[in-house]
């Protein structure tokens, strides 16, 4: 049986959220919004880090491409590419503190 974590209350993951720059301020409010949707949580690793991907895939790479002119769909991307690699590990290192867990979190993301 895998290790799990627990994510904090909805209060306390907000201000670890908020300790490594992911606000309502500087992501998508419904991006932010689904991230605390966990809180309270009890989640193994792999499904931290699966959840997180799938997240900010629904939130950013679903955006109806249709819709966009070719650089709102390069700004989309890239906004996509930024989260899964720089922001998505600060969150789960801010949550996380188990290595094990840590690791297939991060793991997970890709």
């Amino acid at each position: 049986m895998s290790a799990t974590v627990l994510i904090p209350s909805r209060e306390d993951l907000a201000a670890k959220l908020a300790a490594v720059g992911i606000t309502p301020e500087t992501i998508p409010k419904g991006l932010y919004a689904a991230f605390l949707s966990v809180a309270g949580q009890e989640m193994t690793g792999a499904r931290l880090g699966s959840f997180l991907a799938a997240t900010v895939r629904n939130h950013l790479d679903d955006t109806p491409f249709a819709a966009h002119t070719d650089e709102e769909r390069a700004t989309i991307s890239a906004a996509s590419i930024v989260l899964r690699v720089t922001l998505l590990p600060d969150l789960i290192l801010a949550v996380v503190d188990d290595a094990q867990i840590t690791t297939e979190a991060l793991t997970a993301l890709s």
